[in-house]
């Protein structure tokens, strides 16, 4: 009871009594609504009929008219979309999902009998491979739940590496149903009548099983608005039959009443509520008094939009992934704002423009996006925000779209890049040139920032030569399944990066919160223009603060690497002068790099061709082990480099990576 109180007290100190006032209100509001829910669900009368929806909204037409009229409608943006996906791979794809065949997040190609809405397919999948099936409901997620009695999702934390649990995300994932816009849109293309009545029987399915309110699909508010987004987009190809209408208005129902808010710290969760709320009001937009709520959005969406991206336009979720899926999120918006014949302000165009920039920075000229945080493979529909553009270049004039704000003169369309960028609040620094590609993370963030999606990374770098990933990001193979893969690719050991013999941001079973420091990081001028360099005090209980220098000589095509100790501030009493430290060097090799080493040298070759040579006179590197998540659900055996050193207070190691100009 004491521990209570004096929990609460620090809360309402923390929060201030206004904010703490505003959650407590929110916090009862929320509890009634489950009650009420709850005992409605349970009535069997919580989903609303087509009758329900004439009558609560005023309408007096017919529901065949209500479809002609919702017809006339047309989302003119569709057939913009995914223009650079060929034709041929659409059709093919198609094709797959008609016979009830899905890869979903690293299941493999699975062919069903049934679709299983509430499997984790993947996890079944690996098991039968490996000849270790278990029994039924050790891949099945209860149905029958109602959506707000949530299940234990982390049950391992005890059990072998080797074990993973069911993972929620898999269910999830599938049933977004992002396939239904490429059977629509083969549909359109070839008008065969297998794609429409694949689509029908898939949409009745997924209704007839997931009944309003009950089950694992309805328990997440973000899965319901981009499912909402899916359905919506499908009825431009398909009529929409009146169980589909409901359901649809059900969707929309839900989020009024599930936005996802937490802790004031919204994340791309509200967003894809948003998102999947807008695309709603869309298609509801004949009846009286969805304008109000569509209004009402697209104020809420500006609002997020100040707040979850920096004016320097990256997310403040502090994660590549996440940043591109927010951007197909906004992206969206921003084409529904022009079927609406809703203005967008100026200032959200342009800085939609930085968004892309920002991800045509963090892309080598291989067109592969660097992974800094959390990746879970997100996105908005099928072919993500990469099939919306051509050949990878993220921030050309988008073929009209933008035609508004960019033009061939514009400042806006992609021009020459810089070599050297900042990107101060989201924390990177960035090489680039036509050769090299360098990333060097920062200790950045401040506590109004969500910090669930962010990596133990400060210092880490990535590099690229030729469009070929020398070092690379772990990734995020799994979240909740498993609490020591999930640690494993967000902890500071796994990165790239340089540590004592413990790590300096701690990683535990609380799988979405990593206990980072504040700090504000302003990067310094250099006066060698390719020189970016990182600083962190997650030391300081010692006494010493880590620096990493980065400095690119072009002349002779080496990335020269300085990681050195040093006491930290003027007061050097915590820290003995003397004393030396033991510390960590850790790198994660790309897949395609083959490492040999001779001597202290390490050699990497790339398809048989010397592509680089890492000199380090005072570190000898040991070849071993390392794992890789090219894309969530996915875990791939790599190389990795470690070594170790004992250093004073001001010494220094040097690392260097010379590029190989010619083939050897």
């Amino acid at each position: 009871m004491i521990e209570e109180i004096v929990y609460y007290v620090r809360r309402i100190n923390s929060l201030g009594l206004q904010q703490s006032a505003v959650r407590t209100v929110r916090k009862i509001k929320e509890s009634y609504l489950r009650s009420y829910w709850r005992k409605k669900a349970y009535n069997g009368t919580a989903a609303y009929t087509w009758q329900d929806i004439t009558k609560k909204h005023v309408y007096t037409q017919s529901f065949d008219q209500f479809c002609i009229e919702q017809k006339r409608h047309q989302l003119s943006f569709l057939p913009e979309l995914y223009k650079y996906v060929p034709d041929k791979q659409i059709v093919a794809d198609a094709d797959l999902f008609v016979q009830n065949c899905f890869d979903v997040l690293g299941s493999g190609m699975q062919y069903f009998t049934t679709i299983p809405w509430h499997t984790d397919f993947r996890l079944k999948a690996q098991h039968k491979k490996s000849g270790d099936l278990q029994h039924f409901d050790f891949y099945q997620f209860d149905k029958n739940i109602f959506y707000q009695d949530r299940p234990n999702l982390i049950l391992n934390s005890n059990q072998s590496i080797d074990r993973l649990s069911k993972d929620i995300k898999v269910p999830w994932e599938l049933s977004r149903c992002y396939h239904f816009f490429v059977l629509g849109r083969v549909y359109e293309l070839t008008g065969e009548q297998k794609y429409a009545d694949s689509f029908y029987a898939q949409i009745h399915d997924w209704i007839e099983h997931n009944p309003y309110l009950f089950g694992i699909n309805w328990m997440c508010p973000m899965e319901v608005g981009l499912r909402s987004v899916n359905w919506v987009i499908a009825s431009y190809y398909f009529f929409p039959t009146k169980q589909i209408t409901e359901s649809l208005y059900n969707h929309l129902i839900y989020l009024e009443n599930n936005w996802e808010l937490y802790d004031g710290r919204t994340s791309n969760h509200y967003l894809s509520n948003l998102i999947g709320y807008f695309y709603l009001c869309w298609f509801f937009q004949d009846l009286i008094g969805v304008e109000k709520k569509r209004d009402w959005c697209y104020s809420e969406f500006l609002r997020e939009w100040d707040k979850q991206v920096f004016d320097e336009g990256t997310d403040y979720e502090g994660s590549t992934a996440y940043h591109r899926f927010i951007i197909e999120m906004f992206y969206h918006f921003y084409l529904l704002c022009r079927a609406f014949k809703l203005e967008l302000p100026k200032s959200y165009q342009e800085k939609l423009m930085r968004m892309f920039q920002f991800i045509e920075w963090c892309t080598p000229y291989d067109g592969t996006l660097i992974t800094i945080g959390d990746d879970d493979s997100g996105k908005v529909l099928f072919y993500g925000l990469g099939g919306l553009i051509p050949s990878k270049k993220y921030c050309i004039n988008m073929s009209g779209v933008f035609s508004d704000v960019a033009s061939e003169k514009s400042k806006y369309q992609r021009a020459k890049l810089e070599e050297v960028k900042h990107y101060q609040k989201f924390g990177l620094s960035i090489i680039k040139t036509k050769k090299w590609h360098i990333t060097l993370r920062q200790h950045a963030y401040q506590k109004k920032q969500p910090n669930g999606h962010y990596h133990a990374d400060v210092g880490s770098i990535t590099v690229a030569i030729n469009g070929m990933q020398l070092f690379i990001d772990p990734g995020s193979y799994v979240y909740t399944p498993s609490v020591y893969w999930r640690n494993y690719f967000r902890s500071y050991v796994h990165h790239n990066t340089f540590f004592l013999n413990n790590e300096p941001i701690a990683v535990d079973e609380k799988l979405f919160v990593l206990p980072i420091s504040e700090n504000k990081w302003r990067p310094e001028k250099n006066r060698n223009n390719l020189e970016i360099m990182c600083m962190h005090d997650l030391y300081q209980r010692r006494g010493i603060q880590m620096k990493r220098n980065v400095q690119l000589d072009k002349e002779n095509n080496q990335l020269i690497i300085n990681d050195f100790c040093s006491l930290q501030g003027k007061d050097t009493k915590k820290t003995d002068v003397s004393k030396t430290y033991l510390v960590y060097w850790n790198f994660v090799v790309g897949l395609e790099i083959k490492v040999e080493k001779k001597v202290k040298d390490l050699f990497f070759f790339h398809k048989n061709t010397l592509l680089a040579i890492l000199h380090c006179a005072g570190l000898d590197f040991e070849i071993s082990d390392a794992w890789v998540a090219p894309h969530y659900g996915t875990k791939i055996r790599t190389v990795g480099l470690r070594s170790s050193k004992d250093l004073g207070v001001e010494d220094s190691v040097t690392i260097v990576i010379e590029a190989i100009k010619k083939i050897i």
